[in-house]
């Protein structure tokens, strides 16, 4: 057979200033990193065998990546034990990253319903309560267990309370009944501070506002819901929420309201020179009902005869590109009022795009 071609020379790597000792150290550090990848795949082994996971039938544990010339340690249990806690904690949070795969979920749940390895469900928890990690369906009952674990501990009440908010990120008549047999079952000693949060989480799950913080209300409720088909279930949380968002939207409206009246009034009785800068604080708060008062207060002086300040007129302009169109209008009416040369072009273009 012919002889394979040999790589251009123009594209050999080439190591013109360095001499053969360099190289040789080189390649013993390089062997070095090696073995320290070798060992930080041991300790990784090990916590995923301590935890249970299953192994290949090579011995590696499934899903993993084994470091090539290096054996799994004969019992990986103990550099697990050896391991700092801080190092399995992040081996624990990084589970959550695989929960689709079936044998992750069962660590997970396993970790959260006996807590092992030790420590693994106040981990666990932790991560769950928090936005940047889903909470599966799946996991409602092993919250639910944990939760039960440690409610009549005082020592462990932030982890059910972090158990708690994970449990209020799903819906599920499971995810509900957790809660229910987990904080207020009649049995149940937990503390007042959790059986709040548990009212708090049923609300989250289920819209049902008018049942506050009354657990003989809640159970009632319970019992009956237990029997609704999987569809009226949902219907009825639905409906729930929908209006509870009702109630919670009539409310932030009358809040705003209120607060745009104090403003109002903290105006009538400044002083005139403190009067400017009260309205331009009006005119570029988040508040629509602020920005909508300070508006109505450049009108009542201009209609007073009195001179507005630059520095209110400017903000009244800037209101053109509010976000809200009500806001957008009342300002447009304004700056024609205010008729300064210098808000004509912005004015103009405000109408056209309306």
């Amino acid at each position: 057979m012919p002889d394979e071609p040999s790589e251009p020379a123009d594209r050999m790597p080439r190591f013109p200033n360095r001499s053969r000792s360099s190289v040789s150290a080189s390649s013993q550090r390089g062997a070095a990193a090696m073995a320290h990848l070798g060992v930080l795949a041991w300790v990784s082994a090990a916590v995923w065998a301590g935890l249970g996971g299953p192994r290949s039938s090579a011995g590696a544990p499934d899903g993993a990546v084994p470091v090539q010339g290096e054996a799994l340690p004969s019992d990986p249990a103990s550099v697990l034990a050896r391991s700092a806690e801080a190092q399995q904690a992040d081996m624990l949070r990084g589970l959550l990253q695989e929960i689709e795969r079936p044998s992750v979920m069962a660590l997970v749940a396993r970790g959260l319903e006996a807590d092992e390895p030790r420590g693994a469900r106040a981990v666990l928890a932790t991560a769950l309560a928090g936005a940047s990690v889903p909470v599966r369906s799946e996991l409602a009952a092993p919250l639910g267990l944990g939760l039960r674990a440690v409610r009549d501990n005082a020592a462990q009440q932030q982890t059910a309370l972090n158990l708690l908010a994970a449990l209020a990120r799903l819906q599920s008549r499971e995810a509900v009944r957790a809660v229910m047999e987990g904080v207020l079952a009649d049995e149940s000693n937990a503390p007042e501070a959790l059986r709040r949060a548990a009212f708090a989480t049923l609300l989250d799950q289920t819209g049902l506002a008018h049942l506050g913080e009354d657990a003989g209300a809640w159970r009632t409720w319970w019992r009956e819901a237990q029997s609704l088909s999987e569809m009226d279930w949902r219907g009825e949380l639905l409906k729930s929420q929908a209006r509870t968002a009702r109630q919670g939207r009539r409310e932030a409206t009358a809040a705003s309201d209120a607060l745009a009246d104090a403003y109002r009034r903290l105006y009538a009785f400044s002083p005139e020179e403190a009067r400017a800068e009260l309205v331009g604080q009006m005119l570029l708060s988040p508040n629509r009902s602020l920005r909508l008062a300070g508006l109505d207060l450049i009108v009542l002086t201009l209609a007073n005869a009195k001179p507005v300040a630059e520095s209110v007129a400017s903000a009244a302009a800037g209101r053109l590109a509010d976000p809200d169109a009500g806001v957008r209008a009342r300002a447009a009416s304004v700056v024609e009022l205010l008729d300064r040369d210098a808000d004509r072009a912005a004015l103009s273009s405000a109408l056209q795009r309306e």
